[in-house]
């Protein structure tokens, strides 16, 4: 210990302006990967390998030539079937087929009529449709709602509202690349495999994950296409767009918002909360530079290795922010209390003393912290599994650049006057000792009271695994489905 303490001394404070400079050269090493940085709402991002379900539903898409689609629902300012609403209608779905990669449209208006009047199958020679002269559309609309064809998919209960299913062309060379690389990752997993297929391997699901890319981003480029269509129509109906590609392309924005605002404001929070509490410039910005610096070294390696954060991973950054906060808050203080009890002592000695200090708890509090997140490797659920991987890394670079970056700091920067009040909170937390002291008795049976209504409590707890709550009201993903 005492050896790795000389080295540290020899390094960090004996060379500050050297071990910051490295650290500024691997910051804006890793900085340099971010425009990679790339996000992933796929259904791969969300399984593990050889996903039974998964596979299944892809095999099926390949052997029945099922692609995507996107829904959109329509209800007309005026009567559903009034000449006027199915002429609006027909514009729209006539709009809607012309977008690139849409391979057919369904709705109301093409769905073939078997019970206005009820006919045999043998007796049709062309099949009729709402848009077939001389059809009753009264009897079209009991069709629509009572068929066992048609009801709850064409026409809604309250008779106004349809819906128009747009049928996406199936990418065969995506399901291609996907049966190629899960058949090389099987034959791995059981039979292993020659040095050949593992370059194989790696070639595949490189260009997979570049297909897969760039598709997302057709994919993303269809939505808003079809977006631009409905808005054209929306002062004449009440329309919205559904589906499982929309789902994913709002989900990549949500994600793309989140990181932007949640992290603006935990860095504003950050800024404010230690110009409050420690009123000196030098215990605002070298803290703040501490957490950013983790936090892009780690987005930085993450795009350098094209590691994709998805809906729940991409909340580390928020947590690595904070959980940095907190390490150098405690360098922080425990310098200043150094500082105020030695004011003679040179920087060397402060900074130092408070290195020796607190490594062992940072360290201790870190590492506890890494556990919480590596348990979450067990998980089934990839996102989470990405999620404890990404955290536990973060965690560890976090704890090495705080006890660089605030040390090394506190060398270049003049020593100053010490300004720590010292600990003012035991006129607060000396209310308590009185009162325990006081009351033994009732604080037990208090305690005791508390914990059983928390039992209670748990025992009512329930997991909430509707899709269409993960949403706030206000959005088209909530409001369509």
């Amino acid at each position: 210990m005492i050896r790795i303490m000389d080295l540290y001394q020899s390094l960090v404070i004996e060379r500050p302006k050297r071990v910051l400079f490295c650290v500024f050269l691997l910051v804006l090493v890793c900085a340099a990967g971010l425009p990679n940085f790339k996000l992933d709402a796929s259904a791969d991002s969300l399984t593990l390998e050889h996903d039974a379900d998964l596979d299944y539903f892809r095999e099926v898409n390949k052997r029945y030539q099922s692609g995507d689609f996107l829904i959109i629902t329509f209800r007309p300012n005026t009567e559903l079937f009034d000449d006027d609403a199915i002429g609006l209608l027909q514009d729209l779905v006539d709009e809607l087929k012309v977008i690139d990669g849409v391979s057919s449209a369904v709705s109301i208006l093409n769905a073939p009529l078997l019970y206005s009047p009820k006919i045999s199958l043998s007796s049709i020679t062309q099949a009729r449709t709402l848009l077939t002269p001389g059809v009753d559309r009264e009897m079209a609309k009991q069709e629509f709602l009572n068929s066992p064809l048609y009801e709850e998919t064409l026409l809604g209960p309250d008779e106004q509202t349809t819906a128009i299913l747009l049928s996406l062309r199936t990418d065969k060379r995506f399901v291609e690349l996907v049966r190629h690389r899960d058949g090389l990752r099987l034959k791995r997993d059981t039979l292993g495999l020659s040095e050949f297929e593992r370059q194989e391997l790696q070639q595949v699901s490189k260009e997979f994950l570049d297909y897969r890319t760039a598709l997302s981003d057709r994919d993303r480029l269809r939505v808003e296409a079809v977006r631009t269509v409905v808005a054209g129509y929306r002062d004449r109906a009440e329309l919205f767009v559904g589906g499982a590609t929309m789902i994913t392309s709002d989900m990549l924005s949500f994600i793309e918002y989140d990181l932007r605002v949640f992290g603006a404001v935990i860095i504003l929070f950050m800024i404010v909360i230690m110009a409050v509490i420690f009123r000196q410039k030098r215990f605002v910005i070298l803290p703040l530079l501490t957490c950013l610096s983790a936090v892009l070294i780690m987005l930085g390696l993450l795009s350098w290795v094209d590691w994709r954060l998805t809906v729940i991973s991409s909340n580390f950054v928020s947590l690595l922010l904070i959980i940095s906060l907190a390490i150098t808050i405690h360098l922080v203080v425990r310098y200043r209390e150094y500082h105020a009890a030695m004011p003679q002592a040179s920087q060397a000695e402060l900074v130092l003393k408070t290195v020796r200090f607190m490594f062992r708890p940072c360290l201790y509090t870190t590492l506890t912290t890494m556990v919480a997140f590596v348990s979450f490797v067990v998980s089934d659920i990839r996102p989470v599994i990405d999620f404890g991987w990404m955290m536990s890394m973060g965690l560890a670079v976090a704890l090495m650049l705080s006890f660089i970056i605030i040390p090394a700091g506190l060398m270049i920067l003049p020593k100053g006057e010490p300004k720590d009040k010292g600990d003012n909170s035991a006129a607060f937390t000396m209310k308590f000792a009185w009162f325990v002291d006081r009351f033994p008795s009732l604080v037990l049976w208090l305690s005791l009271i508390i914990a059983i209504l928390s039992v209670y409590g748990i025992s009512k707890l329930e997991v909430e695994n509707r899709f269409i709550d993960y949403f706030r009201s206000s959005t088209e993903i909530y409001q369509g489905m």
